[in-house]
């Protein structure tokens, strides 16, 4: 007797999943590979995916959602959120932090899903027009190249040039993507997500250097259980470069008021405060 149910005539289940695993059911890798694909292009992709939060009220109160790659529970984004909360605390706002890998935060801000990103080089808004810079810095750190091998020793961009070394870099910091291509052969050159992934291939083997800000990477050595006994080392310092906030487009009126703050606090030395207060507690 024949099953109606699975004639040819049938229709696959609803669905855009369902129908790929109906059209390409004897191929269970393709339709796993098209699936992982679908859902991180809605991820980075799709306009609507994060909740737009950029400028909204809480309780009453302005807030200003600003984006990092780094957590709070890190030196670099303790030390930021603890000055910009209250610089921007000072200006009657609520800061909220959130962190998200380079290249989300810079797709987030250019979008006015967000308010802006609290640490960028000065150039950034030169790729990225929509975010305007906050002309006061306080903040500076040291772009840094870490190894296992002692014997290493580096001293700036350059001084990579006529090397082999194999160098990996977290994707989406702009100021290692701007010089590392220049110094270093494409065959030796790849690109991480995280500090994670960077000095677990340190250790590994699967790269010579890793490159990126110190304090960082530092905090992510020390809060990592299986990188307790690594033995890595810095070969030296790439380059030491300001960081500042941007601001989307439509804060522009907020940017010279900011920037005031931000001086004003400098003078107070209240960023060197909590720049202390971010060293003890991470």
């Amino acid at each position: 007797m024949k099953n109606n149910s699975q004639s040819s005539g049938s229709k696959p289940p609803g669905g855009i999943i369902h129908l790929l695993r109906f059209k390409l059911g004897r191929h269970p890798v393709i339709v796993s590979k098209i699936i992982v694909f679908i859902i991180v292009s809605i991820f980075f992709l799709h306009p609507d995916y994060s909740h737009n939060t950029a400028g909204s009220s809480f309780a009453g109160e302005k807030t200003m959602v600003m984006v990092f790659p780094e957590t709070k529970e890190n030196f670099l984004g303790r030390w930021l959120y603890l000055s910009y909360t209250e610089a921007f605390k000072r200006l009657g706002l609520k800061l909220v932090y959130e962190h998200y890998p380079p290249k989300r935060c810079s797709y987030l801000s250019d979008a006015g899903k967000v308010d802006g990103e609290l640490g960028r080089i000065d150039n950034y808004n030169e790729a990225h027009p929509n975010l305007i810079r906050v002309e006061e810095s306080s903040f500076s750190v040291k772009i840094v190249a870490f190894t296992t091998d002692t014997s290493v020793k580096l001293n700036g961009w350059e001084s990579l040039k006529g090397t082999d070394y194999k160098v990996r870099y977290v994707l989406g910091i702009k100021i290692s993507e701007d010089n590392l291509p220049k110094v270093v052969s494409p065959k030796n050159l790849h690109f991480t997500f995280d500090a994670y992934s960077g000095i677990t291939a340190l250790i590994s083997g699967h790269t010579d250097l890793y490159v990126d800000e110190e304090m960082s990477a530092v905090s992510v050595l020390k809060q990592t259980k299986e990188f307790k006994d690594a033995e890595i080392h810095i070969a030296g310092v790439m380059e030491e470069v300001f960081l500042y906030v941007f601001l989307y487009k439509k804060h522009e009126a907020l940017v010279p008021r900011l920037s005031s703050v931000l001086y004003d606090m400098k003078l107070e030395g209240l960023i060197e405060k909590y720049k202390a207060i971010a060293l003890k507690q991470h």
